[in-house]
């Protein structure tokens, strides 16, 4: 029963954030077509990850604690955007706060089977796990997915030039994001790590 309480937490809650901020989109500039099709690639998203992460240490390029804290955030958050580049391309894309909405929807894909995942693996822990994942983790694979959807949906009304440096500027603002929560939570261990984590989502 725990367990199920706890994957109802862990998935719920960012299913409702999502269409929250689909909701707060006042404009209506979101396609929701591509919402959706943006949390199912996060989802996609995060099972690409699951494979390609793994390899890197059984190749000897990274270990644990290097692959969480540095080489993971870099995959990821450029597997998580594959997609937007394929929606900017689109007609009905037509302000940059659509890449935004499209950024948020593709990280919290992700962030739902990245919660099962721990939620599963702690059964002890179940409903703590799932807590602290979506007041945390969640938000951070949201925003920062969401940072690179805003430079792409800006760099898609730009010339050449400005526009490789805005998409530049998108990953590294992205990946900084994912690559500071990681090392932060990663390197806490007192009690406090949940409101590290909490205050960093």
């Amino acid at each position: 029963m725990t367990i199920i309480i706890a994957l109802s937490i862990a998935t719920l809650i960012p299913v409702v954030v999502f269409f929250l901020v689909r909701k707060a989109d006042a404009f209506e500039t979101g396609n929701l077509r591509f919402m959706v099709a943006s949390f199912i690639w996060g989802i996609t998203a995060y099972f690409l990850a699951a494979q390609i992460n793994p390899s890197l240490i059984d190749q000897g390029i990274a270990n644990h604690d290097s692959l969480v804290r540095f080489y993971a955030p870099i995959i990821e958050e450029i597997l998580k955007v594959l997609i937007i580049f394929y929606f900017i391309r689109q007609a009905s894309f037509t302000y940059f706060v659509d890449g935004t909405l499209f950024g948020f929807a593709i990280g919290i894909g992700f962030a739902v089977i990245e919660n099962w995942e721990y939620v599963l693996a702690n059964p002890n822990s179940a409903v703590f796990q799932a807590v602290a994942r979506v007041i945390s983790t969640n938000l951070m694979h949201a925003t920062a997915t969401a940072a690179l959807g805003i430079a792409l949906g800006q760099a898609r009304m730009q010339r050449s030039g400005r526009k490789n440096i805005l998409i530049l500027s998108g990953f590294l603002i992205a990946i900084g994001i994912h690559m500071a929560f990681n090392n932060l939570v990663t390197r806490v261990n007192s009690g406090l790590l949940l409101l590290y984590a909490a205050t960093a989502g």
